[in-house]
């Protein structure tokens, strides 16, 4: 159930990415996910 709820919200990210700078939420994303791998 994690991980299918994990997925959903990976396709409100896609989604997000429709409408918002791609790269600027990229970045954000990526900066979270190497705080959390420290």
């Amino acid at each position: 159930m994690k991980t299918w709820k994990g997925m959903v919200k990976l396709e409100s990210w896609v989604t997000l990415l429709h409408g918002e700078p791609a790269s600027m939420l990229l970045n954000l994303v990526a900066r979270s996910w190497n705080a959390a791998a420290l």
